[in-house]
């Protein structure tokens, strides 16, 4: 093997061989051997690592960038103010989405702040940074953007359309500066540093304004944004969380504030986000289990239930009733028409049979003819059409909606791949999760395909090269290893 070395240290009759490939590998790979066989593979918990070069001014200045610019994009310091509890429970939140959608002068600052990023990113190249390989999810990720960006020939509202091609632009472009510069866990710590400071300045805002009334069974943690919004928000954070849980030698730290983040999403009363993030979380955290534990994962579920049965008899407590309310999260009227959604996809499901192939131009669909018909018909306003999967192809029709899709498939195959190849790569845990999430949710939501935090990170994910030309993988260090003799 060319520019190898070995070290063998010998610890309780075995050897130990530790591979350091200096040329093309330049990582650390270790393989326990006796009698010249690899019998398995010995990983100790590594240290969080970040990019190369200069990386922590590089996310000190994007995080304060997405902090600041996105709080002023999707955030305000009244909303728990503006909006009252049965608003927030009915989900009518046109009267705030008005406000925010007219365009203030710091959203107009925001978004070029954030395309500024990207494009500081973009030019922002350190002395050992490499060029990754480009996937077919990035191809397709840039045929997308472009579908996108051709849809003002076609759109309903040219000017409207435009608008919003300019804070599309700002957002594709950051997603590919945090595609091109960021590596391994520099995007999960971006997302946790961004959302917990959105989320300390949300409790400040709950407590001045309301108290914080969390133990009143109808209140809904709302902070600086809607719930739903904040739930998707506190979700990301949860998973990147999970991932830098696996790597750090302070697990108590991060077991703790994965706990916190999740009281925080039940405190939303998101059942989507919290079923979600649930999923999710397992997804990324089965893999890295041992077989012979695995058991635990049929019998722990059934164990729990057994024991929230057992506390529903003792109390006295209708059983039916009360884990129908447990499961719902308190909101168990609203589920059989989703809180008003089935009645906005019929109607909407309406005006994409008039435009189904190429829609209606990118936010170009939501004017206010459609709002005023929309609000005659259904009796209420509804802010956007509540499924990210229906507001794609209101927006660009069947066409951009399966190019984004493909490029979403491969994007979470690739993530998923790398992510059970190697179970240290925080990059591919963190995306798979998220595209876990992400697909889930945005059946009732929109967050995933709008213009904000999530929707950056997303798209960051979907256009990412999850292993370049210098990653190796545990399974070939196992390899390198069996195939140098122990003499």
């Amino acid at each position: 093997m060319r520019d190898a070395r070995r070290k063998y240290v010998r610890h309780g009759g075995s050897v130990w061989s530790i591979l350091v490939r200096a040329g093309d590998i330049g990582i650390e790979g270790r393989g326990l051997q006796h009698g010249g066989r690899v019998l398995t593979s010995i990983r100790r918990p590594q240290p969080i690592v970040l990019a190369t070069d200069r990386s922590h001014l590089r996310l000190l200045v994007t995080i304060v960038a997405c902090a600041i610019g996105f709080y002023f994009v999707e955030h305000s310091w009244d909303t728990t103010v503006d909006l009252s509890i049965e608003a927030i429970q009915s989900g009518d939140v046109a009267p705030l989405n008005e406000r925010v959608e007219s365009g203030s002068l710091e959203r107009k600052l925001a978004f070029p702040l954030i395309g500024f990023i990207g494009v500081l990113l973009l030019l922002w190249r350190g002395k050992s940074s490499e060029r990754p390989t480009l996937p077919l999810n990035y191809w397709m990720f840039l045929i997308y953007a472009m579908w996108t960006c051709a849809s003002i020939i076609w759109s309903a509202d040219a000017e409207l359309t435009i608008r919003r091609l300019v804070v599309f632009a700002c957002i594709v472009s950051a997603a590919i500066g945090f595609r091109e510069r960021f590596r391994n866990a520099d995007i999960a710590i971006i997302v946790v540093a961004v959302v917990l400071l959105h989320l300390a300045v949300g409790v400040a805002a709950e407590v001045v304004h309301s108290g914080f009334p969390f133990i009143h069974s109808d209140y809904r943690f709302a902070g600086t944004v809607h719930p739903n919004t904040q739930a998707v928000q506190l979700g990301a954070a949860g998973i990147a969380v999970l991932c830098l849980f696996s790597q750090s030698r302070r697990k108590w730290l991060w077991g703790g504030l994965y706990v916190v983040i999740v009281l925080f999403v039940y405190l939303t009363r998101s059942r989507t986000a919290l079923a979600s993030l649930m999923v999710a979380s397992a997804c990324i955290t089965v893999p890295r289990i041992p077989q012979r534990y695995l058991g635990m994962l049929f019998l722990g579920p059934a164990a729990a239930i057994s024991l929230i049965a057992l506390s529903l008899l003792l109390l006295d407590l209708p059983m039916a009733n009360k884990l129908q309310s447990i499961i719902f999260l308190g909101r168990v009227e609203e589920t059989a028409t989703l809180t008003g959604r089935t009645a906005i996809w019929s109607a909407l499901f309406e005006y994409f049979s008039e435009r189904p192939f190429f829609g209606f131009g990118y936010g170009g669909f939501w004017t206010p003819q459609v709002f005023l018909e929309l609000g005659d018909e259904l009796g209420f306003q509804p802010a956007h059409a509540h499924s990210a999967y229906l507001q794609t192809l209101l927006d660009i029709g069947l066409i951009g909606f399966a190019m984004l899709a493909i490029a979403t498939i491969v994007a979470v195959f690739q993530s998923g791949r790398y992510m059970l190849l190697d179970r240290d790569d925080i990059n591919s845990r963190f995306f798979f999760g998220l595209f876990i999430m992400g697909l889930l949710f945005s059946g009732l939501d929109t967050n995933f395909v709008i213009p904000c935090f999530v929707n950056l990170i997303t798209f960051a994910g979907i256009a990412s090269c999850f292993r370049n030309k210098k990653t190796v993988t545990r399974w070939q260090r196992n390899v390198h290893a069996s195939n140098v003799s122990p003499g």
